[in-house]
């Protein structure tokens, strides 16, 4: 008697091919229907195209003990098949709603089985697993190890706990759930919605996120108490993403520590704004962690703002995938990953020409930076800029540093005989000309962003550099290198600053700069009261809205806001802003920025724009109301 059986369906007339070699072209419904029948199948591995290739009624419930049953069209993941091979009885539904399930199927097979795995379906179909009363003891009684959620865009939260009835609220969801996978749901926002039972997800092991990029926070502290069994997370790719437990308000006075007492690797990758895994006023522990990968992940600097009874990890690997640490405290390690990167990029600049002048010779250059960066890993310097506050100091801390690795690689290519001294000069040049990019940035922004004369901005660039080339301070920077005294990290800033002044002047002379006493620290200045200035202008979004349909207005407010711009370059407090103190000086840019949206409100009024007597408060109240619309 058959025990076994194997089935791909192509069609709603199938042709299906047995042990027996019989075969079966008749209507696809009735045809599973006779499979039903057989008494000694307890093993059934099918794919249909549909649910209507079900039949909606069966005489005798059959006993199938292990069964991987695939309903819709058949595009298979490669990751589904280790998951398939774990657990005997798993169901898969691509573009099927569950509604169209028979009640039979649902109790032989959706009850039963070990993996569900669902791709497009609709957000209605998917809350009806999660909420229907039919399925709520389902939930709290099932056999379910592994839930994967794929493609299915109108999904917002995976259990809506606000939507069941008082006495399903104390009974514990998904209790023998170990994996929950998640990917492509664009409109994903959290994995519950509302307080969930205690004993709720209690044997989750693997927790894997991928592309959901509407989601900001993954877990709420209450979640995060209850994951006791969770060894694995790994999120990947997810946008706005900026932790991975939530700060909780009633967090404040209560501290109860968050404990993940299996958690053995943490990965992140690809989360451009993720700041920290946990941030909140609890303790965090994690007692056998072993391994953090965090890749791409550039505003991390810090693992949890209470790190206890966490040891330090075998493995810490970071950044481009070469940075590893080994044995190292994690909050150690993602500061020092922080700063890192952001001199490792400094020094790529900085290194790019020698690596321009040594193309022929690239593979022994890339032995000796892969045998460095081991090295500087360990930079005493970096822990010393984590704590730096003064941007400014920060930023220069950082050439300082960048350029003492370039110093080290030039030594180590000249003793090994890839680099010959007499070559260094032009490589002194260069390293000096990047610096100066870096002061002069806002200065070349300002330029090509009001008066569209970038080209001649970069001819008049072009005829400085082979004066500067032949600067006698540089070439003595040169000969200096190896001597005792002022380093030359410090000499280079010098030399960039002098050349920052010349092209200025040069600027001014040329035409191309005609505002008298505009320097590049006093356009900085300017730079920083624009942004505030139209953070905090409530009649952005009210113009936007009244000039969207007429492309006339719209050339008017532009005229008159680049007009508006090039008077307060002028402004006579930005200049007293440069050599202001630190304290209050927020306070003196926000005053700046309050007179300039004045002026621009006026100047808006005469254009016709907005009534007179209108105050910025009522404005802000009208962009408010069309942000509903």
């Amino acid at each position: 008697m058959l025990e076994e059986l194997c089935i791909k369906a192509l069609d709603n007339k199938v042709d299906w091919e047995k042990e027996t070699s019989r075969e079966i072209t008749s209507d696809a419904s009735s045809s599973f229907a006779e499979i039903t029948c057989l008494p000694n199948l307890t093993a059934l591995d099918v794919s249909m195209p549909e649910a209507n290739c079900l039949p909606q009624h069966v005489n005798t419930l059959p006993n199938w003990t292990r069964f991987h049953i695939h309903i819709g069209f058949s595009f298979i993941f490669d990751d589904d098949i280790p998951i398939k091979l774990k657990i005997s009885r798993s169901m898969t539904l691509c573009n099927t709603e569950i509604s169209t399930l028979p009640n039979w199927f649902k109790r032989v097979v959706l009850s039963k089985a070990e993996a569900l795995l669902f791709y497009n379906v609709s957000n209605q179909d998917v809350r009806k697993l999660f909420v229907e009363s039919d399925f709520q003891l389902y939930l709290s009684k099932c056999d379910l190890k592994i839930l994967v959620v794929r493609y299915c865009d109108g999904i917002k939260s995976l259990l809506n706990v606000m939507e069941l009835d008082s006495e399903s609220k104390e009974i514990a969801l998904m209790d023998n759930l170990e994996e929950l996978h998640l990917k492509k749901l664009e409109n994903f926002r959290r994995i519950c919605h509302g307080q969930l039972p205690n004993g709720s997800f209690k044997k989750l092991r693997i927790l894997r996120i991928n592309k959901c990029d509407k989601l900001r926070s993954l877990l709420s502290p209450s979640l995060a108490r209850s994951l006791s069994q969770l060894e694995e997370i790994e999120i990947k790719d997810c946008k706005v993403l900026k932790e991975i437990i939530a700060k909780d308000a009633e967090m404040v006075q209560v501290e109860e520590k968050i404990v993940f007492p299996q958690l053995k690797i943490i990965k992140l990758c690809y989360l451009k704004n993720i700041t920290s895994f946990y941030l909140g006023s609890a303790p965090i522990e994690c007692p056998s962690l072993e391994q953090v990968k965090v890749y791409e992940c550039q505003k991390m600097k810090v693992f949890a703002s209470r790190l206890q009874n966490t040891p330090e990890p075998k493995l810490i690997e970071g950044g481009d995938g070469d940075l590893k640490w080994y044995e190292r405290d994690v909050n150690n390690a993602m500061q020092f990953q922080h700063e890192f990167l952001r001199i490792w990029r400094l020094f790529c600049r900085l290194v790019k020409p020698l690596r321009n002048h040594l193309r022929e010779k690239e593979e022994g250059i890339k032995n000796q930076l892969d045998k460095l960066k081991k090295d500087w890993l360990a930079d005493a310097e970096l822990v010393t800029l984590s704590s730096l506050r003064d941007k400014e100091a920060l930023n220069a801390e950082r050439w300082s540093t960048a350029e003492s690795w370039v110093d080290e690689v030039e030594h180590h290519l000249i003793r090994i005989g890839l680099l010959r001294p007499e070559e260094i000069p032009n490589m002194q040049f260069f390293r000096t000309m990047e610096l100066l990019y870096q002061l002069i940035r806002p200065l070349v922004h300002f330029v090509g962003l009001r008066y569209h004369k970038l080209q001649e901005l970069i001819q008049e660039l072009s005829k400085l550099k082979e004066r500067w080339r032949k600067d006698p301070q540089l070439r003595k920077l040169v000969s200096s290198s190896s001597s005792v005294g002022e380093p030359t990290s410090s000499i280079r800033w010098k030399i960039a600053e002098r050349w920052k002044g010349d092209f200025e002047r040069h600027l001014g002379s040329s035409g191309l700069l005609p505002v008298v006493g505009c320097t590049t620290e006093r356009i900085r200045k300017f730079f920083q009261v624009m942004k505030l200035f139209v953070k905090m202008d409530p009649l952005d979004n009210y113009l936007n809205w009244r000039l969207g349909w007429d492309p006339k207005l719209k050339q008017m407010v532009k005229n008159c806001s680049k007009e508006l711009e090039h008077h307060w370059v002028m402004d006579p407090e930005l200049m007293t802003l440069i050599s202001s103190p630190k304290e209050g000086l927020r306070e003196k840019k926000k005053n700046i920025a309050e007179r300039w949206r004045d002026e621009f409100k006026h100047q808006v009024i005469s254009l016709g724009l907005l009534p007179d007597g209108d105050t910025p408060e009522h404005i802000k109240e009208v962009s408010h109301q069309l942000a509903q619309i």
